[in-house]
């Protein structure tokens, strides 16, 4: 074939495309289509002549992208050899659409096809035709098409009317061409706007996760902006002296960070790079900009207009060099398979003002979509004549769901309007909620409830006995004590405290198991006015004495007079039942705002932190639950959590204060799922209360047992399969949250159905508000993710002795009075339901990456054979995994995992190793404990070289190791060394997959260098192969 030029490298830019279509080759995401629908039937001839012309005039439309030498190098065709017949293809009204979508997805073979085609599609009756020209993006963009649509027009005019080619357009244009090297000074202008840019913070809240090997799945949603913004728009314009271009782009910014994305952000913006006559050229000019912004949420909208006008003029000054020159040599680049540094792109395109007419019918068109893109959301601005504004937004499907997007969009209008009306207010506290959103916040928050009785349990429970006092009240090791008996017993123990100046405002630790005694003891010490302290005396001693320390306690109540850990307190024995003796006093609670009980909980100093709980506080969340689950003097509950774990407290006051039955279990019986079970039975109880991980134990052997029964979990996050295994097995299964620092509980969720993802939390519990905040203090809309905030009759008094830390944790403001910050991550859905997303606090930062633990768990968790999972870090720079498989585990099983794990994970979210445990380690109050997860179980696989088949050769990994070490010139790389987190990029895997083949070994598509990115991983994936 005679060319017009020999083989050429590609530039960047092409570059880009040509290795995008290798990793989907069966792909459209680079195709343009065009559907200009006619009322006039076209002629075969004259259109097809216009083709021939158009290939003759424009070199890029007859270039073909081969590869020489395993290369891919651009090659031109000369005039007299460009070919392209035009397609007459019928079509209905009612599959024109469908067909126009097909002809236009069609996927070209760059190495053999010319990047562009074009089909009449001739329907039945005379006006339903379509012109369809579709153009690859390598050798083309938008002003690309405006220059073949219109001279194809006047081309198919001047043929059809008069056989001649129409003056101006006989000629032959020149290529567009590239500069041989990008300009120096625009390369480093962007390498220095970008250093140390983080591209891990670009993720919106509500979104998922961006596949580590994506399909490119997208979608298109089409609107207009209202009447209200555009007026806001034109305000912003005058008041900031900008450009439409300039108040929408900084608006798209702001509504990103308000989404979630890192106040350091980076967007996509493309601007046409043409200059003179190249706006009469085809071929691809357009220079995207990362544009790298940085929000200030304590600054007003107007200034951040202002911001970003000023770094658009100088990014538009250094254009020379687009997205794709910057990316080599730059350090901080993402390895994700789209574009590396910014996820979501922004595009304000001018429609031509030159009106296409053809027969003299002036034509519309319209773009067809493709239904995949390679950003999250690429969000295109239209202005029209008219003077309406069109937005077309193109979204990952993969990421982005629809209902997402559209709120996205309506949000992004409602903080124009708000920017326009106060543009001084600060950017995090512009609301930003639709109506309709805050009308779904506050009907969730409508929890309001007036409780009759008494204002604390004690005085319930005292209410109770007076009713009927030879009720049964505990039954404790199958002996049964009335309610009177317990009432005796807990007035001989105030009246013993008092005797020791016991009363109002003191603390009293109890150190005893879970027993009737226990349950006197507490009562007697709330009795006689004082808060109880429970301890649990398996902990260390410096614990405990810290704890007796921490919360003053006057006395401590223990069958262990020998104790180390509170040897200058005095102790008090527990009450004997059978010998109950000395003074009893009247139990009087006192006011419901006094302290009832101290609970410690972990702290980050190291020192556990007491939280002082009122009786207000406790006294509505039990007559919550009695409501409820419909709790009355039938009702047995279990007593099976330590005293010293705050749940407990629900057990302990559920049954005694609605006059039914408490049954206590041995502490033996923690260990001992089927003991438990069987004392479930015997005493036919009714509510059965804990962690996920201890009913865990309980489904691996239960059969019936819980059939009929009320199952409250809580605690730790409930896997949807173990919420589903329980469902199974008959229960009236609720998932109960709730932090100390709110009392024990403050949301539930009665579960019906089997579930899939996060297991939904529910609504706040009666007198109790919930709302979400972004790390600024903006509150959240239903779908995206934020700080939990709970405010309400739930609220503790915080931390005694802790002023500074109790302010920090339990802010108060005009809207929501006093709430607390639980540092829980959690999201309201569309059904108006909490779901717990995790903790912003287990968030830690891996080779330049921010990785939420929390995402990674959900993720496992969601796979059908874990039944549950827990992340950590070791040494700082691995990810491990401890999974406890829900069924048998075979040989495979760490690997299958890992690839689950890979398809919705990115690359440095991947835990390095997978290990197999039969159980985790807890901590008293029955959840994983983080810090001895390195205990538990055997290694059963990792990542890459950990689970390579046993016949592959060492020798080959050995040579692919040589080959990485070479090509990214790293002479200590080993063989579970990532290619793209070591310097490699796209360009260098072609030089890479090169240099596989010249040292005579496979042909390595370059997609398989993305999916098996290490040399060991590479190695197994040939031997499995069979290409070795």
């Amino acid at each position: 074939m005679t060319t017009l030029a020999g083989p050429a490298p590609l530039s960047a830019r092409e570059h880009a495309f040509w290795l995008l279509q290798q990793l989907v080759p069966d792909g459209r995401i680079a195709n343009l289509g065009l559907a200009i629908p006619h009322a006039k039937r076209l002629r075969w001839w004259p259109l097809q002549r216009a083709v021939d012309r158009m290939g003759a005039r424009h070199p890029a439309l007859r270039t073909r992208f081969p590869s020489v030498g395993g290369l891919p190098v651009r090659q031109v065709a000369a005039a007299d050899e460009f070919a392209l017949r035009v397609e007459f293809l019928p079509t209905t009204a009612a599959t024109c659409g469908d067909d126009l979508k097909e002809y236009a997805r069609r996927p070209f073979d760059l190495a053999r096809d010319f990047p562009f085609r074009i089909a009449c599609f001739v329907g039945p009756e005379p006006h339903e035709n379509y012109l369809c020209v579709v153009l690859h993006h390598i050798v083309g963009d938008q002003a690309s098409y405006d220059v073949l649509t219109e001279e194809l027009v006047q081309l198919y005019e001047g043929v059809a009317t008069t056989n001649a080619i129409p003056a101006g357009l006989g000629g032959e244009m020149p290529m567009l061409g590239e500069l041989a090297e990008p300009d120096a000074d625009a390369v480093g202008y962007w390498h220095d706007q970008l250093r140390g840019f983080d591209p891990s913070g670009l993720a919106l809240g509500g979104a998922r996760p961006s596949p580590q090997r994506p399909t490119f799945a997208g979608r298109r949603m089409m609107g207009r902006l209202s009447a209200e913004t555009r007026a806001a728009v034109a305000s912003l314009r005058q008041s900031e002296r900008a450009t439409e271009n300039m108040v929408l782009l900084s608006a798209f910014c702001a509504t990103l960070f308000r989404h979630g994305a890192s106040p350091d952000l980076v967007v996509g913006v493309p601007v046409d790079a043409r200059r003179g006559t190249e706006h009469e050229q085809i071929g691809f000019r357009v220079a995207t900009l990362p544009l790298r912004l940085r929000v200030d949420p304590g600054r007003g909208f107007g200034e951040f207009v202002r911001q970003t006008r000023a770094l658009f003029l100088a990014g538009v000054e250094h254009s020379s060099a687009s997205v794709e020159d910057v990316l080599t040599g730059l350090e901080n680049r993402s390895t994700d398979w789209r574009i590396p540094l910014f996820r979501h792109m922004f595009n304000y395109r001018v429609e031509s003002p030159t009106d296409l007419v053809l027969n003299g019918e002036v034509l519309d068109s319209e773009s067809i979509e493709m239904d995949q893109t390679r950003l999250d959301i690429e969000f295109t601005i239209r202005p029209k004549p008219d003077g309406e504004v069109a937005v077309n937004i193109e979204y990952s499907t993969e990421v982005h769901d629809e209902a997402w997007v559209r709120a996205f969009l309506a949000r992004f209008e409602l903080l124009v309007q708000r920017a326009a009306a106060e543009p001084d207010r600060p950017l995090a506290g512009l609301d930003i909620r639709t109506s309709a959103e805050r009308a779904l916040l506050a009907e969730l928050n409508h929890t309001g409830r007036t409780w009759d009785g008494g204002p604390t349990v004690l005085d319930e429970i005292a209410a109770q006995e007076h009713a009927d006092p030879d009720a049964v009240a505990v039954v404790d090791c199958d002996r049964s004590f009335t309610r009177h008996e317990i009432g005796t017993a807990a007035r001989s123990v105030a009246g013993a405290l008092s005797g020791r100046g016991v009363g109002p405002g003191d603390v009293v630790a109890v150190a005893l198991p879970r027993s009737a005694a226990l349950v006197a003891t507490i009562l007697g010490i709330l009795g006689c006015g004082a808060a109880y302290l429970p301890l649990d005396t398996g902990n260390p001693a410096r614990r405990l004495a810290f704890q007796v320390a921490d919360a003053g306690a006057r006395v401590v109540v223990t069958a262990e007079p020998d104790h180390d850990w509170a040897a200058d307190t005095p102790v008090l024995p527990p009450v004997g039942f059978d010998d109950v003796a000395g003074p009893e006093a009247e139990l009087a609670a006192g006011s419901p705002d006094a302290t009832v009980y101290v609970i410690h909980t972990s702290g980050t100093t190291g020192r556990p932190k007491g939280v002082a709980v009122t009786h207000a506080n406790l006294h509505n969340v039990v007559r919550d639950f009695a409501e409820r689950l419909s709790v009355d003097a039938r009702t047995a509950v279990l007593w099976a959590t330590t005293p010293a774990f705050d749940i407990s407290a629900l057990e302990l006051f559920l049954p005694l204060c609605r006059g039914g039955r408490l049954v206590v279990a041995p502490a033996a019986h923690q260990t001992d799922p089927r003991a438990l079970l069987g004392l479930i039975v015997r005493h036919d109880v009714d509510i059965v209360q804990a962690t996920p991980t201890a009913l865990q134990l309980l489904v691996d052997e239960v059969e019936d047992q819980l059939r009929g029964r009320v199952v409250l979990s809580g605690g730790e996050p409930l896997p949807a399969g173990l919420a589903t295994r329980l469902l199974e097995c008959g229960s009236r299964l609720y998932n109960v949250y709730g932090p100390t620092e709110t009392t024990i509980w403050s949301a539930a969720a009665l579960l019906e159905e089997p579930l899939a993802g996060p297991v939904p939390i529910g609504r706040p519990l009666a007198n109790t508000t919930v709302f979400l905040v972004d790390e600024h203090g903006a509150e959240m809309p239903p779908g995206m993710p934020g700080e939990l905030c709970i405010g309400g009759a739930g609220v503790t008094l915080g931390y005694p002795g802790h002023s500074e830390l109790t302010e920090s944790r339990f802010p108060a403001d005009e809207a929501h009075g006093r709430h607390y910050r639980t540092g829980d991550l959690a999201r309201v859905g569309e059904d108006g339901l909490l779901r717990l997303l995790g903790r912003n606090d287990r968030q830690v930062k891996l080779r330049g990456h921010r990785i939420e633990l929390a995402e990674i768990e959900a993720v496992l968790r969601d796979h059908d054979a874990v039944g549950g999972v827990a992340v950590t870090t070791q040494d700082g720079v691995r990810l491990s995994a401890f999974v406890r498989p829900s069924g048998a585990a075979g040989p495979d099983f760490a690997e299958t995992l890992w690839r689950y794990a890979a398809e919705i994970l990115p690359s440095y979210c991947l835990p390095s190793r997978i290990v197999l445990v039969d159980s985790f380690p807890v901590t008293a109050n029955g959840k994983v404990d983080y810090s001895r997860l390195g205990e538990a179980g055997e290694l059963a696989g990792t990542a890459d070289d950990g689970m390579l088949p046993a016949d592959v050769p060492a020798d080959l990994v050995h040579r692919l190791v040589g080959v990485w070490r070479s090509v990214l010139d790293r002479p200590g790389l080993g063989p579970r060394d990532n290619f793209f987190l070591n310097g490699g990029h796209s360009v260098l895997a072609v030089r890479l997959a090169q240099r596989l083949r010249d040292d005579g070994g496979p042909d390595v598509p370059i997609r398989v260098v993305f999916d098996h990115p290490t040399p060991a991983g590479l190695a197994r994936y040939l031997a499995a192969a069979e290409v070795v």
